[in-house]
């Protein structure tokens, strides 16, 4: 009996534990992003201000246009939030022409990007300020370079936060060109608009890695269009952060993004499914994430 309530009570502590765990995240997870957008936002555009006192003038080199994506534009447009149990921000971004005709620095990607042109991201994304004019990389925040380990020669920005708690993913994607692989999202049965075959649509590919599995038809993507998100918690007013009004910010998302959302997670996209991954067949197969789900079984959802 001795066993049963200690093995209860660990149990339970557990559960409490992984959901304040959440709640953290969460709360770090639409912070970053908040800050984020306006900053992106101003390096994508140079007719937009950038926020004052952020010197991301001074550190533009080409227009880098951006969006969200993956699990971040999946919680946003479904749920008005970020998905409870999601552990990053996606953002995708895609490099214009220079704006000064200097081109510095060889392509080291598919993205077109070169070792300059993600070095200036990095400059300008820790010279950057918040809505607030407060520096964006306050309170431990830090920008990290990563090299995944299924491409060591793929780069992507990654800024992070509470001690790589919640992590802001910025990925290299690449122009239309071309046409994809002849698939449907989640298989050929799909009845969904997005479902056309790919063997003749331009696509934009997400290079972090993983071959073509992140592609999407370039139509559903582009033009870019800008949204409006009111984030849960981060107004003022309420007593301890309960009751706080949302802090609204404008976010870049893809031209159609229920087609996008159809083509990376299938036609029942609107139903939530934990760890659902989509099209990206790669990363269920870590170690990690399949420990994750087992104790998603459990009851102890990360």
């Amino acid at each position: 009996m001795v066993l049963f309530q200690v093995i209860g009570g660990t149990y339970v502590v557990a559960l409490v534990a992984t959901k304040g765990f959440r709640a953290l995240r969460r709360r770090a997870l639409r912070a970053l992003l908040v800050d984020l957008a306006p900053v992106l936002m101003a390096l994508a555009d140079p007719a937009v201000p950038a926020p004052s006192g952020s010197g991301v003038a001074a550190r533009r080199a080409r227009p880098v246009s951006w969006w969200i994506d993956f699990g971040t534009l999946l919680g946003v447009h479904r749920e008005g939030d970020l998905i409870p149990y999601d552990n990053d921000v996606d953002v995708c971004l895609l490099w214009g022409d220079a704006d000064d005709g200097d081109d510095d620095g060889a392509s080291t990607s598919a993205t077109g990007a070169s070792e300059a042109d993600w070095a200036a991201l990095r400059a300008a994304l820790e010279a950057g300020v918040d809505r607030r004019g407060r520096p964006l990389l306050r309170g431990g925040r830090r920008v990290a370079v990563v090299h995944p380990s299924e491409d060591q020669s793929v780069t992507w920005l990654r800024v992070v936060a509470l001690g790589g708690i919640a992590v802001v993913d910025l990925y290299g994607a690449t122009r239309p060109s071309g046409g994809g692989t002849d698939r449907s999202p989640r298989g050929p049965d799909s009845t969904s608009a997005a479902s056309a075959s790919s063997s003749s649509r331009p696509v934009v590919g997400v290079d972090i890695g993983r071959g073509d599995v992140n592609d999407v038809p370039a139509d559903l993507v582009l033009p870019l269009a800008r949204r409006t998100w009111r984030a849960p918690g981060l107004g003022r007013g309420g007593v301890l952060g309960i009751g706080r009004r949302g802090r609204d910010v404008v976010l870049s998302v893809p031209a159609d993004v229920e087609g996008v959302l159809a083509w990376r997670y299938g036609d029942d996209w609107r139903t939530p499914r934990y760890l659902d991954k989509g099209r990206d067949t790669v990363e269920g197969t870590k170690l990690y994430f399949r420990l994750f789900r087992m104790l998603g079984m459990a009851g102890l959802r990360l």
